[in-house]
Parts: C-alpha cells; sequence; structure tokens
C-alpha cells in the first residue's frame, strides 16, 4: 500500500536532504506530493538554494563593449549586452570610452522616441524594429509614458478554448503541418476537443513519413514521369529548382507545359509501393515514353 504524504512526514524525509535534487531523486513521491500540496517552500527551507549563474555579468558586458566606438554600434551588434546594461544600470558606466557623434547625442530626444513609437501597437514591435529608441526610452524613464497607447499581446485566459477562436487560426495556414509547427498549443487544444477535421477541412491534405501519393507530369509530346511523395505541393517547387532532375531538364528542352496529375490520395507506404508501378505498368502499356530513370518502388520524399 502506497505511504500517505502529510505534510509532516513530507518535511521529515526533506530533512535528510541537502538540495531539492537530491529530496527529488531519493523521495520522488514526497517531492510529488510537497508539490502539489504546495508546501515546498516550508519543507525545503533548509536547504541550500543554489543560483544559476548569470552570463550577462558586469564584466562581460564590458569586454563586449570595449569593441566598439559608439553606442548605436553597441546596441546594434550586441543587443543581449546591451540590453543586460539597460537592466542593470551600467549603461554610462561601461560605454563611457565609447564617442558620442554630435548627430547622435540629439538623436533620441523624448520627443524623436515618441515619434517611433506612435507607429507601432504593441511594445514588442517597437522594440524589435526600433531597438535604439526602445532603450534610450528605457534608459531616460520615458518609455511607459509613450508607449500608453500600446496594446500588450496577451489574449484572455481560456482564449484558445473557443471553437471559433482555433477555426480562425487554423484558416491562417494552408497545410496541417504548417498549423502543427507555427500554433502547435491552438492544434493540440483543438484535437484533443474533437475540432481538428472541422477546422483544417480548407487545408491541402499532405502526407507524412507513412503515406504517400502518386502523381504524374503529363507532356503533350507523350511523355510522361510518375512520381510517389508525401507532399506534392513541396515537390512541384522543388522540382522547379532542381536542374538535374528529369521533368526539369525535359521542361527546359522542349518548353513544354505538362499537366500534373494526382493519381491517389496519400495512402500507407506499402499500398503507394504498389500503385506507383501500376500507373507506371499503365502509362507504359498506353504508349507513353516514361521519363523515370530509375524502377519505380522507392519511397519519394522522406521528410514530412
Amino acid at each position: 500500500m502506497e505511504k500517505k504524504w502529510t505534510f509532516e512526514n513530507s518535511k521529515n524525509v526533506a530533512l535528510k536532504c541537502e538540495t531539492l535534487k537530491e529530496f527529488r531523486i531519493k523521495y520522488g513521491n514526497a517531492y510529488k506530493h510537497s508539490r502539489k500540496n504546495n508546501w515546498m517552500d516550508e519543507v525545503t527551507s533548509h536547504m541550500i538554494q543554489y543560483k544559476r549563474p548569470t552570463y550577462w555579468t558586469k564584466e562581460k558586458c564590458q569586454e563586449i563593449a570595449n569593441k566598439y566606438n559608439t553606442r548605436n554600434e553597441f546596441a546594434k551588434k550586441s543587443k543581449k549586452a546591451y540590453s543586460a546594461c539597460i537592466r542593470n544600470n551600467w549603461l554610462d558606466e561601461i560605454c563611457n570610452h565609447m564617442k558620442t557623434p554630435y548627430s547622435e547625442k540629439f538623436k533620441w530626444s523624448k520627443e524623436r522616441c515618441q515619434e517611433i513609437a506612435n507607429k507601432y501597437q504593441y511594445r514588442n514591435d517597437f522594440r524589435k524594429n526600433n531597438i535604439n529608441a526602445y532603450y534610450s526610452a528605457m534608459h531616460n524613464g520615458w518609455l511607459d509614458e509613450i508607449c500608453q497607447h500600446m496594446k500588450y499581446k496577451k489574449l484572455p485566459n481560456k482564449y484558445w478554448h473557443s471553437f471559433d477562436n482555433c477555426k480562425n487560426k487554423a484558416l491562417e495556414y494552408q497545410t496541417k503541418t504548417d498549423f502543427i509547427r507555427n500554433a502547435q498549443h491552438v492544434y493540440y487544444i483543438s484535437l484533443k476537443n474533437g475540432w481538428i477535421d472541422e477546422i483544417c477541412k480548407h487545408m491541402i491534405p499532405r502526407g507524412d513519413k507513412y503515406h504517400r501519393c502518386i502523381y504524374s507530369y503529363e507532356f503533350e509530346d507523350n511523355y510522361v514521369y510518375v512520381g510517389l511523395t508525401n507532399d506534392l505541393e513541396r515537390r512541384k517547387m522543388d522540382r522547379k529548382r532542381d536542374e538535374k532532375d528529369a521533368v526539369h531538364i525535359h521542361i527546359s528542352k522542349t518548353n513544354g507545359s505538362p499537366t500534373i496529375k494526382k493519381l491517389t490520395e496519400y495512402l500507407p507506404i506499402n499500398e503507394a509501393i504498389q500503385m506507383e508501378k501500376h500507373y507506371y505498368d499503365k502509362y507504359l502499356n498506353e504508349g507513353w515514353e516514361l521519363l523515370n530513370r530509375t524502377k519505380t518502388g522507392g519511397l519519394g520524399g522522406s521528410k514530412f
């Protein structure tokens, strides 16, 4: 029978440990229950607390700053070090050796910073696109004032628990792969709620490493290419760029414009291989000249 971890016995075993790591490894269940019941601060108050060393120390920032002659150059080429200086109020001291051109002295006045800030709706966009104006405003204590018209890119709690919000997000993408890559959280909430088929019905179907479709390029001069791929749209683009590709070469030679046909849906690999051979033989029996350099049976593109 599993031991019942009360506050008292969790505290007792925690007292045997010097660090959180030791507590977690030796007494995993006590550690888990302490976290779950918000006892952690109390039961581990005696432990040694380790802090991760800060990479951007004052010495490191000074070392980086010494490479530059102006603050503008420092801000552009070493954004993280410059940000650390701003955050820790080291900037004036660390940049003491730098020259300040006349034009730079007066460039970032409060009025100028406000003018730049007015172009943006969000602070993040302001910082990304005009880092010098942003940090000048921060350093001089103007930032909150000149950004008061801006909105925060923070969505309400449970925003993605709405079918309509998830659907609107899905409409930004043409394939499920792009949806997953760019909005994974939204995708999996939609999947969990059973909405995925409905909100993705506008998308172009694609395969994966387990599924392929069969396609052909038919030319007016009776040449044809039969292929197998997990992503027909990507394969079309790759073929245009590949000068050694058989279809690309034939188009260049004849100035032909092939008809591209998707012959099957995305099928399990073994079935797709059989269907590719079926269509290869079918075109051959109908008198077409095949552009394929190798026999059918390969897996085509292997990337998702």
